[in-house]
């Protein structure tokens, strides 16, 4: 269990860790990960969506900068 609470925690973004540190269980710890994504599924999607189709490379920039602008989007 304590292997497997570990993993999860190295694998979630910093912001998320207070929501699950204090689950005694990986189960709570993927309910709540569940709970804290799922309500706004569909408003998060929307949103992604309107960035996605708006973000454009502007003139001068990196592909590299132009990249790491879509991968901040997705994550």
């Amino acid at each position: 269990m304590a292997r497997a609470k570990s993993i999860i925690l190295d694998r979630v973004k910093d912001h998320v860790v207070p929501h699950i540190a204090e689950k005694e269980m990986t189960f709570e710890m993927w309910e709540a990960l569940k709970k804290l994504y799922q309500h706004t599924s569909v408003q998060r999607s929307m949103l992604l969506e309107n960035q996605m189709g708006s973000y454009q490379m502007k003139k001068g920039q990196s592909i590299d900068t132009f990249l790491r602008g879509l991968n901040e989007i997705g994550d």
